[in-house]
């Protein structure tokens, strides 16, 4: 059976990198990177983006991917002069080359990676939870603009939190284990802020899901959400992994013991035929520490 040829940004991320290295042997992958680099025997062909829109139409044109992935993204927790044209060149302008580059070529249905923090309030309206989630929220529409006005397909995939090992993220969980790893006291926010996190082997089958909708169908636009069965309080989270791997975790939380959570918007609809199989305490069990 001939292999898929899959267009991937974001290849050398968390999520992009081990849904590469999961499915390697399945599909054919042909990254566009930016300063890192896979090792050959992930992919059959990369380019490094120049931000020229002609050097990924060419690309394209020579692989004629059946499907792209685009999971390339920059978040900065920061918004300052610097960090604001970073999360814009790699939110909104890589992302939009790509989609003028898809439009002249044969390959015309595109996966897109976003966030559920893009709608942040179970509300109707439109409340981005900060500036990254904005400039995702403006791809996505940006998205709509060339589904209407051109042969694209786009599926839109709201992820949220994620882990796993081998996670060197400013995450919660790696945080918490990096600072235990080191001897220092984990500094954080709300102990009592709940939070819905999916292991990355969960998210890595959403993508593989994604995949075979998006084969099934024609000309569509389409919106889902990964979301947690379960949200955890970060106290929770820090007594599970104390329990689990039988450690003491130094922590210190710097703002007042008031009740948050993360909350996720009512009309986001989860991926069909995907499901949460790994529960946080066994997705614990399986970090090394």
């Amino acid at each position: 059976m001939k292999k898929l040829k899959i267009l991937i940004t974001g290849s050398t991320g968390y999520i992009g990198f081990n849904f590469i290295k999961k499915y390697y042997k399945k599909y054919n992958f042909y990254p566009i990177f930016h300063k890192k680099k896979l090792s050959k025997k992930y992919f059959k062909k990369s380019i490094q983006y120049q931000n020229k829109l002609d050097h990924i139409k060419k690309f394209i044109f020579t692989v004629q991917p059946d499907i792209t992935i685009h999971l390339a993204t920059n978040y900065q927790k920061f918004d300052n002069e610097k960090t604001i044209n970073k999360v814009i060149n790699t939110n909104v302008l890589f992302g939009s080359h790509l989609l003028e580059a898809l439009k002249h070529t044969e390959s015309k249905k595109i996966i897109n990676i976003g966030t559920v923090w893009q709608n942040k309030f179970n509300s109707q309206k439109y409340i981005p939870a900060n500036f990254y989630a904005s400039t995702k929220e403006a791809f996505e529409k940006i998205a709509y603009y060339y589904y209407l006005t051109s042969d694209l397909s786009v599926l839109n995939l709201k992820l949220t939190d994620s882990y796993g090992g081998e996670d060197n993220r400013e995450k919660i969980i790696p945080k918490i284990i990096n600072s235990y790893k080191e001897g220092k006291t984990v500094n954080l926010d709300n102990k009592n802020y709940k939070i819905g996190l999916i292991h990355i082997n969960d998210i890595c089958l959403a993508l593989k899901k994604s995949i075979d909708l998006c084969l099934d169908k024609k000309k569509f636009f389409l919106s889902y959400a990964l979301i947690a069965k379960k949200f955890h309080r970060i106290i929770q989270i820090i007594q599970m992994i104390e329990n689990i791997k039988k450690i003491k975790i130094k922590t210190k939380f710097i703002k007042k013991n008031f009740y948050k959570k993360q909350i996720i918007n009512k009309s986001l609809k989860v991926l069909p035929g995907w499901r949460q199989k790994i529960s946080l305490s066994e997705g614990i069990s399986k970090l090394k520490i």
